[in-house]
């Protein structure tokens, strides 16, 4: 009879029920989405940070940080979306950690909480390979029962799902795409990096991937890829170099030491 009390109790005090709390680690610079899982034309939605609202639906109207501190925070960093009133967090940082409270205004008021954990930068947001070589871009940490996908341009160009019933690349993703041309692997050892082999001009570009946890949660993180070409300029200083080895080659063949010194020393007289 105690039990039950207190279990009442912390009901009453609460006020509304937890339906879910997920933790969401992220690297600095990354973007999150933390979804509803509904539709607004279920429930009104409010989004809480730091016990402030900073995200709402309530019918046909939305708003996002309507108050100054929150402006200051976020810097037009947040995305609501209008169908489900999922919230999108875009360059998150240090100060973006802490719990985000998701509130349904319904017949049976309830909440999810996402707690939001900030850890050091992200993998590198921009990378120079030269012509010829492979591409290696790390998609970070990965956890069980995540789907990865991998975009160039926003073009699909590699997919796993969490329970692995779905694995492909390039064509096997899109028929119409064959800009890599069976120069895609996925490394299988559960990171999903995407390795590109033989790099070409034609690869340089934004390259995206997007980790989605279930139904809960997403991690979206971006690298841009430069392919460099050896310039011309480069090649003709690595020939003009390489005729003054030979040229300097040939003298030492042709004028034996004696007579370089001799002409040295007359030269030297000639001065005097």
């Amino acid at each position: 009879m105690g039990i039950f009390i207190l279990l009442l109790v912390c009901v009453l005090k609460s006020g509304v029920p937890v339906v879910g709390k997920h933790v969401v680690t992220v690297s600095q610079r990354d973007s999150v989405t933390l979804y509803t899982g509904v539709t607004t034309d279920q429930q009104d939605i409010k989004w809480y940070f730091k016990n402030a609202v900073i995200a709402e639906i309530t019918g046909d109207q939305s708003q996002i940080c309507t108050d100054d501190q929150c402006k200051q925070r976020f810097r037009d960093r947040l995305k609501l979306d209008h169908q489900t009133g999922s919230l999108n967090i875009t360059d998150i940082g240090k100060t973006d950690s802490g719990e985000y409270h998701l509130q349904f205004n319904s017949s049976s008021d309830s909440e999810k909480i996402f707690k939001v954990i900030v850890q050091g930068f992200s993998v590198a947001q921009q990378k120079n390979i030269m012509e010829g070589r492979s591409i290696i871009l790390d998609a970070g940490v990965i956890l069980q029962n995540e789907t990865v996908t991998w975009y160039y341009n926003d073009i699909l160009i590699a997919l796993v799902t969490g329970d692995l019933s779905d694995i492909c690349t390039d064509v096997e993703c899109n028929v119409s795409n064959d800009i890599f041309r069976d120069r895609l692997e996925l490394d299988f050892w559960g990171s999903w990096s995407l390795i590109i082999k033989d790099a070409s001009s034609t690869d340089s570009g934004l390259y995206t991937v997007k980790i989605n946890k279930s139904k809960s949660f997403s991690i979206t993180r971006s690298v841009t890829v430069t392919i460099n070409v050896p310039s011309l300029i480069l090649a003709v200083y690595a020939t003009a170099f390489l005729m003054v080895g030979v040229c300097s080659c040939c003298i030492d063949l042709l004028c034996p030491n004696g007579v370089r010194m001799q002409r040295n020393d007359q030269v030297k007289s000639h001065l005097h």
